[in-house]
């Protein structure tokens, strides 16, 4: 039941008439498949015609195509119950009947004959024509558990059953056994005397049902086909192969990428056209104390301290530009106010605003920080003033860094014009060589003050004397 001859096979096979070759006994064929419903209707059509014909029959097959078999003989035109109950239609599970004549995985010749033989002989007792058509696939479960050799032995005991008996044997074969050795094909071939096409197309049920090619021809035209097949499958499974690792990468990437927002040190969220937050990472849930339920789905105003700073940065991100570093207020589900930087921009794929990209870093510490600085300058800056000698700080670069409301006075300057300058900048050209000294040796690690009467000029170039002492401060790099 595959592939019908074509002229030229006809020619060569001498081919008999199909149907009385399938009628006559004695012959041995076998039928490759791919398709388990093509194969029931190939066993049924094969069984039917010699049932119908007063034929008996023997099914020796898994239950599953037992079933099958059952089925497509009933659309046949067989009384499969009638047929049973008579005893002209004998059907026997293929798993259990193996081992009654296997043998350290062999066949056993005595045994093979004790049990299909006997099965073969009550079938021809209950044939009326004293013919008998038997499927069995046997083989097959021996060929697919890759006991090759004891399939071949098999076959040959089938064939030793036929010289005693009238009977014609089917057998089929998987045809995806034989993809990894399609060599194997025509070593199967050669123990049937007809091979029956694989191919539905091949199969003319009018006139044609049994069309069959001699093995030799077949066989190698059916091993170049396995060939095919089996580099098709082996570049497809490859094709498989390749997707599942993408995708797998793909699953890894995506997890990764998922792992790094989630848990980022930085807090990260996403908010919608209409202001309402899509999602937020699990830094931003922390520093605010809310859940997830709490936050996400909420407009972002709600956490807003500043009203006008969030209408703001919303109106920016829709007009398309990016923030970096726009600081805000948050309110903290404690009722606590945390500092922010924010850093934003729009996901819009063709122009559409979908959702923001949003980075915020809180500062809060850093403003704590900045206003204790601000508070101990600004006490700083009230003691010295209140004193009345001149206070000054200068830098590595003789620039001054504070000054006090004495020093102010005697330069007749204000602090703006002061910060920033250099100490040399306020001397008379006499004392730069002084001054510089007296910098350089304090920079230099002196403990001792510089102590001496030199004059100051005061804005409008006079001078008055004043004792002044310079000491060096110096950071842990040791420098001033």
């Amino acid at each position: 039941m595959t592939f019908a001859s074509d002229a030229g096979d006809d020619a060569a096979g001498g081919a008999a008439e199909p149907r009385a070759l399938a009628a006559e006994a004695h012959r041995h064929l076998v039928q490759f498949y791919e398709d388990e419903e093509f194969l029931a209707r190939r066993i049924a059509a094969f069984l039917a015609e010699g049932l119908l014909a007063g034929e008996a029959a023997l099914v020796i097959a898994t239950q599953p195509h037992i079933d099958a078999c059952r089925t497509r003989l009933k659309a046949n035109g067989v009384d499969v119950l009638d047929a049973v109950e008579s005893g002209r239609l004998t059907l026997v599970d293929a798993l259990a009947l193996l081992p009654k004549f296997m043998r350290d995985r062999e066949p056993d010749p005595v045994l093979f004959g004790g049990t299909v033989g006997a099965l073969l002989d009550e079938a021809l007792k209950r044939a009326p024509r004293a013919k008998v058509r038997a499927y069995g696939e046997l083989v097959d479960i021996l060929w697919q558990e890759g006991q090759r050799d004891a399939a071949i032995h098999l076959e040959e005991l089938w064939n030793e059953l036929q010289r005693g008996r009238a009977f014609s044997l089917l057998c089929a074969y998987a045809v995806g056994s034989f993809y990894k050795e399609p060599g194997q094909l025509q070593r199967v071939c050669g123990t049937h005397t007809h091979v029956m096409p694989a191919s539905e197309a091949l199969v003319d049920e009018q006139t044609n049902p049994y069309a069959t090619v001699a093995p030799p021809q077949y066989a190698e035209r059916l091993a170049l086909e396995a060939a095919k097949r089996a580099e098709v499958e082996e570049a497809l499974r490859e094709s498989v192969r390749e997707l599942r690792a993408q995708r797998e990468a793909a699953r890894k990437s995506e997890e990764q990428l998922r792992d790094f927002v989630e848990n980022a040190t930085i807090g990260l969220h996403r908010v919608g056209p209409d202001g309402t937050i899509l999602w937020a990472n699990r830094a931003e849930l922390e520093m605010l104390g809310y859940t997830e339920e709490e936050y996400v789905g909420r407009p972002i105003s709600a956490f807003h301290a500043d009203e006008p700073v969030i209408e703001d940065i919303l109106c920016r991100l829709k007009q398309g530009e990016v923030l970096h570093d726009y600081e805000a207020r948050l309110r903290a589900k404690d009722g606590s106010i945390k500092h922010v930087l924010i850093s934003s921009s729009v996901y819009a794929p063709n122009g559409e605003f979908v959702h923001t990209r949003c980075f915020t870093r809180e500062i809060t510490a850093r403003r704590q920080a900045e206003r204790a600085l601000e508070s101990s300058r600004a006490q700083l800056q009230a003691v010295t003033d209140a004193l009345p000698a001149a206070v000054f700080q200068l830098d590595a670069d003789f620039r001054y860094l504070f000054v006090n409301a004495t020093f102010e006075r005697w330069f007749e300057r204000s602090r703006a014009e002061l910060l920033g300058k250099r100490d040399l900048e306020l001397v008379g050209e006499n004392e730069r060589h002084i001054v510089r000294t007296e910098l350089e040796q304090a920079l230099r690690g002196d403990p001792s003050p510089t102590k001496r009467k030199s004059p100051l000029p005061a804005a409008a170039g006079a001078t008055s004397p004043r004792a002044t002492s310079r000491i060096a401060r110096r950071r842990r790099t040791r420098r001033a």
